[in-house]
């Protein structure tokens, strides 16, 4: 087995590693939105919690009924929350095609004939990227990370701090 990647396979894969990269950056901008909703100073129980699960439909489900629930009283925030749960939701589709679709030898991702899910959802029209198109999906992924940062950081939402032992 070859301990490098092929030349010709050098620039596809980079692409799908920074891609990949700009996607955690959604996953951690989502758990610091989680974190806010908890209204908790300490991030441990919060990150327990939303770490301990491994799907990211599971974290965004999970963190959109939080944010649900704790922007009840804030419309304005309410609408903007609902608005981020749906792009995180469609740019998550995008990213299981980066990680569940085939590398064809024409540069591009696209599911394989064999994958029958894929095949029974799109027949001959097979979605496939290029590699412009896995830069504008990574760029992507950046925007949402940075729109969820920020969301998370303008939140008026109060930090509740633990009581000290000596205080309970």
């Amino acid at each position: 087995m070859s301990k490098s990647i092929p030349k010709k396979d050098k620039e596809l894969y980079q692409l799908m590693g920074y891609a990949l990269s700009r996607w955690q950056l959604v996953e951690l901008a989502l758990f610091f939105n989680f974190w806010r909703f908890m209204q908790l100073a300490d991030y441990k129980v919060p990150s327990a919690a939303f770490h301990g699960i491994q799907a990211f439909s599971g974290k965004l489900s999970m963190t959109e009924l939080a944010g649900k629930e704790a922007l009840r009283e804030l419309p304005e925030y309410l609408s903007k929350w609902e608005k981020l749960t749906d792009r995180c939701r469609k740019k998550n589709e995008k990213r299981n095609h980066l990680v569940h679709f085939t590398i064809r030898n024409d540069k591009s991702l696209a599911p394989s004939r064999i994958n029958i899910a894929a095949f029974h959802r799109w027949g001959n029209k097979m979605p496939g990227y290029k590699k412009e198109q896995l830069i504008d999906m990574a760029d992507s992924f950046s925007s949402l990370a940075n729109e969820l940062f920020q969301f998370a950081k303008d939140v008026p939402l109060p930090y509740l701090k633990r009581p000290a032992p000596d205080e309970q």
